[in-house]
């Protein structure tokens, strides 16, 4: 998995901050324990909280292990770590960040690479013309310019 810098980041410190929420559940939990005047809801209602936190710091861990940091994309080539502007056959001019699924998927804003217009542009130089036969139909793109995406 591809991740940007950015992108590592930003899944770094959710998982931090979600590292603490979840030793902070675990304790309120066991006080539950220990207090006769809490309900079965309650303590239900945290160890539900306690299981979805753990999930999502399994999932982060595990992507964060696993991922591919790009720390400084290529301006030559289309790659992840881009932001591409394009021109389109009516002239419409847009520019967009080219990052990876599991970006997209933790709700970072972009285009991904496993996606029909991420996978037509990779690889791709300024001024070539690119097709992708996208959900809406054909689109047809000219490469305008590669940058870097700049810091947050």
């Amino acid at each position: 998995m591809i991740l940007t810098q950015v992108g590592y980041d930003k899944l770094n410190n959710e998982l931090q901050n979600l590292q603490t929420e979840l030793r902070e559940v675990i304790e309120e939990l066991g006080d539950t324990h220990d207090d006769e005047g809490v309900g079965d809801s309650a303590q239900y209602s945290l160890a539900t909280e306690r299981e979805r936190l753990q999930e999502r710091v399994d999932y982060l861990k595990h992507v964060l292990v696993t991922a591919e940091v790009v720390d400084h994309a290529p301006t030559d080539t289309v790659s992840v770590g881009n932001r591409i502007t394009v021109e389109e056959k009516d002239g419409e001019v847009f520019s967009f960040d080219l990052i990876s699924q599991a970006e997209i998927i933790n709700g970072r804003r972009g285009v991904s690479n496993e996606s029909p217009v991420g996978r037509a542009l990779i690889g791709h130089k300024v001024g070539d013309k690119v097709k992708a036969e996208t959900p809406d139909g054909m689109v047809k793109y000219i490469v305008l310019t590669i940058e870097e995406i700049p810091e947050e």
